[in-house]
């Protein structure tokens, strides 16, 4: 308690920090892609409207780009995202290098431009989570909080990457810290708000996706949506087994060998799926406005879900959650649609297939339900998704954790690194505790006699 006003400060200090750091990055990325896709025009998502020719290229260019730059840096300089915070605040009081979140928020910006299928909040929340630390590095504060301001960094960058302050408060204690901390709400908070209000300030308040006010249109659909949740399982457990399978290929090669595969794969992928470049968020706004046939949306389904999993596996910085929200947009329009084709002549509309479907896939890859809610909430503004989303939610979480019996990802990555989280509450409680609150200061000095 007696850290808390510095680091609330601190956190809304790195709150706008880290939203300033999200303007750039895009910016970049804009006028980078500009550059390389000049027919797109100012936006990032026109994949489709270029040549043949500059969709096999372009992204080997971007692969051969990253590979070298990361061919240059030590191997330890290599670990990024957000598996590499949570390890380092399982075990290093989440000091973070800076060389890493520089390399890695650097590499996914060419990424992104290149046309990779990354997302943009897996370098947001390193370098959100580096930024924050910086006065446990130098001593300012004791080191078990660190922590806290670690998941203050990430929860800024989801805040920013998203403009969703509240589901960053939820992703940073849930995915990050992995436990509610009542201490540590009000740095946490604080910094979403700060990002948050920076993004707001230079992008506006609109919602990343345009959603019509739809909601469930009969109880009887509830069998549907638990199909749609089990359908996500199995997706988000695929997901996981692919990116597991990519990342094995070449693993005791040059780096740069590694990404010209995954550059090789992306352009592949990009000559007969191009909308699977990219965030993919143009083809999430198609579908939930109910304009993409079931066909466009399963080819872009497994399109996006082998070049998402390929270009992280590879070794392409970037993160996952954003090709997740992808993935379980397209998954919810092809159960939609075939709901449309059955007896069920009293479906909700397919977008509202899509919505559901969109959270729940993030929620079953990060294996973080409350997270996913409310971010589906905060993305669209629509209260109706809440407790269909929780039904499909748990129908894939089941699935996963009984058929699949799979870890969150980012612990599976870890635990195939032979890193796993202490089991032991006490030893839990130990990390978290600073020997200088816990002394007991009331002492008597007796003589030396």
């Amino acid at each position: 308690n007696r850290a808390l006003p510095f680091a609330a400060l601190w956190g809304l200090g790195t709150g706008v920090s880290v939203g300033l750091l999200m303007v750039f990055f895009e910016t970049a990325v804009v006028h980078i892609h500009g550059w390389l896709w000049p027919t797109a025009g100012s936006s990032i998502e026109l994949f489709e409207a270029d040549n043949w020719w500059q969709h096999a290229l372009i992204p080997i260019f971007g692969a051969l780009l990253i590979g070298l730059m990361y061919g240059r840096l030590p191997i330890r300089a290599r670990s990024a995202g957000v598996a590499h915070v949570i390890e380092r605040i399982m075990r290093h009081d989440a000091v973070l290098p800076f060389r890493n979140a520089i390399a890695h928020f650097g590499g996914a910006i060419i990424a992104l431009a290149s046309g990779f299928s990354v997302g943009r909040e897996g370098p947001a929340i390193h370098m959100g989570a580096t930024l924050a630390n910086w006065p446990g590095r130098l001593g300012f504060l004791p080191s078990n909080f660190g922590r806290l301001l670690a998941a203050s960094g990430a929860a800024a960058a989801v805040a920013a990457s998203f403009n969703t302050p509240l589901a960053g408060v939820i992703l940073a204690m849930e995915v990050v810290l992995m436990e509610y901390s009542i201490a540590g709400f009000a740095p946490v908070m604080l910094s979403a708000v700060g990002a948050t209000v920076v993004t707001q300030y230079f992008h506006g308040s609109l919602r990343t996706f345009s959603v019509p006010p739809f909601e469930l249109a009969s109880l009887w659909e509830l069998p549907w949506l638990a199909l749609l949740g089990f359908v996500i399982g199995i997706l988000a457990h695929s997901m996981i087994m692919l990116l597991d399978s990519f990342s094995r290929v070449l693993r005791t090669h040059k780096p740069w060998l590694r990404a010209l595969l995954a550059g090789v794969i992306t352009a592949i992928g990009a000559a007969l799926v191009p909308q699977a470049m990219g965030l993919g968020y143009d083809s999430v706004n198609t579908a939930l406005v109910g304009q993409i046939t079931i066909s466009a949306a399963f080819a872009l389904l497994v399109a996006k879900l082998i070049l998402s999993a390929a270009a992280i596996g590879l070794g392409i910085p970037g993160g996952l959650i954003g090709p997740s929200v992808v993935i379980g947009a397209m998954a919810g329009t092809v159960i939609g649609w075939l709901g449309q084709f059955t007896a069920l002549s009293h479906t909700s509309p397919i977008a509202f297939y899509a919505l559901v479907g969109m959270g729940t896939m993030m929620g079953a890859v990060l294996q973080a339900p409350l997270a996913a809610i409310t971010a589906m909430l905060e993305l669209t503004g629509n209260p109706n998704v809440i407790m269909p989303g929780m039904f499909a939610l748990m129908a894939g979480y089941i699935t996963q954790k009984v058929i699949f019996r799979d870890e969150p990802l980012f612990l599976h990555v870890l635990a195939r690194r032979g890193i796993t989280q202490e089991k032991d509450a006490r030893l839990r409680a130990l990390q978290q505790t600073s020997v200088a609150a816990a002394a007991n200061r009331n002492v008597t000095l007796l003589p030396s006699t």
